[in-house]
């Protein structure tokens, strides 16, 4: 149901960059030629299962309220494999879906309903490949192995960023030759081969859009050994409060499960599904902590909160953790499991509390709802201006947040020690909690589609016909403006043919979107459409010629254009 209503307002993508860049690789899937974009590129995986959409419809709003509506489906459907878990570690089949569908409720799961974006496919895809991982342990065959394989593949198609996942899947093959070697070899192979299908064909189709190719994964190293020790240490603690946080203290019981159960497997000297689901966690956790600790944005102007406070790398991988946690609890959860995960989460709110707090932008930029999506609920406690640093968080002044937040953990951990030997009664209570925690994670945000743009474009087209459209930025100043015309122009302008011109390159329509004064700058003669400018000063432009004589006749033409 949230899902459904935090959907609502998806009727136009909400960035053009991980969105627009998703559906526009759908159309070069199709064979069609697409506009260049300004992004770092994105794996393919989601893109392929929205690609049939184009073939129904050409219209971009169309496909992106389709494409929204399948993807949540996508993310919807991770509770079966959820509930499929829960019941290998024996929960009834009521009990098991109740916990798959609370862990769903996740202000992260929430948040992203309102996007299209990987993350859905590539959640849903861990999941299956979690659950392959119980069932090749508990019935080792090749088939079972493989599908395994098959599935942490899918991950890895779906968004770049699970390659660490692939990574985590082989390792754990490697250990599970001391239990079925055949088993072992052939999955390994079926991984490999798949990993390096998923890198040539994803490189393949972003060297379509993305000038340069795909680069999402530059710079890592060398932000893993220019990165400030302090700065990757507040990002550590941060992350892991803002998991706490995002699921209500649930990520400490789930934690403290799953090293008991590998701590029990490495005893018989195993390596079981537990190890792998906490390799998975902590290998994105390690990324995560590289990629925002190393950040630049951590201290440029504007200032950013959500670099301080990103949870969207790290989601996708504590889906099961959280499972594990309710399962734990549903089952009587003990008071020492309790009480050590209580300890693990002060032991993390004390230090970001008094250390990485006090000079955190609260005010700041979050540069999307979805990068900060786990702790979206509270953003009715964020402040709107900035205030003197540093600010030890306190009940009464602006910093309030992460006391607030803070304090509610530890409530919540509270209400699992009360309840934990009345399960029917915890779902209750946690299903109200889950539900005013989803609705506020709400993010019900603005989309910024060039709806002037269009407009000055739609009114010079006669009989429904589509004309062809050059995009041309070299003369603009280096802003975010042009990256945002740049990406919005080639998706909302479809099925129109848009091509980006550089420099002295000729244009091949007699429609140009540029910015400032084109005319002066690079077009003789040319003149803009009647309307208002999108993203700073971007109009539509007629080059000289017969569309731009008849269009003159008809008055709709600003024949003295502001320069």
């Amino acid at each position: 149901m949230m899902h459904a209503v935090v959907s609502i307002t998806a009727t136009a993508p909400r960035t053009p960059w991980d969105e627009n860049g998703i559906l526009q690789m759908g159309r070069i899937i199709l064979g069609e030629r697409v506009a260049t974009m300004s992004l770092s590129g994105y794996f393919p995986g989601t893109s392929f299962l929205l690609a049939p959409i184009w073939l129904i419809t050409q219209d971009p709003a169309t496909v992106y309220r389709a494409s929204n509506i399948v993807l949540n489906i996508v993310a919807l459907s991770a509770i079966i494999p959820l509930a499929l878990i829960a019941r290998r570690i024996g929960l009834t089949t009521a009990k098991a879906v109740t916990i798959a569908a609370l862990t769903m409720m996740l202000p992260s799961r929430v948040g992203l309903a309102d996007y299209v974006l990987s993350e859905q496919l590539l959640s849903t895809l861990i999941i299956w490949a979690t659950l392959a991982a119980f069932a090749v342990w508990k019935n080792p065959t090749v088939l079972n192995g493989v599908l395994f394989s098959l599935a942490a593949v899918g991950a890895y198609f779906a968004h770049a960023r699970a390659l660490v996942f692939v990574a985590v899947a082989g390792i754990w093959l490697v250990l599970f030759i001391r239990r079925r070697w055949q088993v072992s070899a052939v999955s390994l192979v079926v991984l490999v081969v798949g990993a390096l299908a998923v890198q040539t064909v994803s490189r393949a189709i972003n060297a379509q859009l993305v000038p340069g190719g795909f680069r999402q994964d530059a710079g890592f190293i060398s932000k893993l050994t220019s990165a400030p020790p302090g700065d990757l240490l507040r990002i550590a603690f941060n992350q892991t409060w803002v998991q706490l946080v995002g699921t209500s203290g649930l990520i400490a019981i789930g934690a403290v499960v799953v090293i008991v159960w590998v701590v029990r497997d490495l005893r018989s000297w195993q390596v079981g599904p537990a190890g792998f689901v906490a390799g998975g966690a902590v290998g994105a956790f390690i990324i995560s902590v590289i990629a925002w600790g190393g950040s630049k944005f951590l201290h440029t102007e504007p200032l950013r909160f959500d670099v301080w406070v990103y949870s969207r790398y790290l989601d996708p991988f504590i889906v099961v953790v959280v499972l594990l946690a309710l399962a734990a609890i549903v089952r009587g959860v003990s008071l020492a499991v309790i009480g050590v995960a209580a300890a693990a989460s002060v032991a993390v709110i004390l230090p970001v509390l008094f250390w990485v707090a006090p000079s955190v932008p609260t005010w700041g930029l979050t540069d999307g709802p979805a990068n900060s999506a786990a702790i979206l609920q509270w953003q009715w406690s964020w402040p709107t201006e900035p205030f003197a640093w540093p600010l030890i968080p306190s009940l009464t002044n602006p910093n309030r947040f992460w006391l607030l937040a803070s304090i509610w953990v530890i409530l919540a951990l509270g209400i699992v020690a009360l309840l934990r030997r009345r399960p029917q009664a915890f779902a209750v209570v946690w299903l109200a909690a889950s539900l005013v925690m989803a609705n506020g994670a709400n993010p019900d945000q603005f989309r910024d589609y060039p709806d002037d743009l269009t407009a000055a474009l739609e009114s010079v087209e006669q009989d429904g016909e589509k004309l062809p459209v050059d995009f041309y930025f070299s003369r603009c100043d280096s802003t975010l403006a042009i990256h945002q015309a740049r990406n919005w122009v080639g998706f909302w302008f479809a099925p129109r043919q848009v091509d980006v011109v550089r420099g002295e390159e000729p244009f091949a329509a007699d429609l140009v979107v540029a910015c400032g004064d084109f005319a002066g700058d690079r077009a003789e003669g040319a003149l803009p459409v009647q309307g208002e400018p999108d993203y700073n000063s971007f109009r539509i432009w007629v080059l000289p010629g017969d569309l731009q004589d008849d269009l003159l006749e008809r008055g709709m033409l600003d024949e003295t254009p502001a320069g």
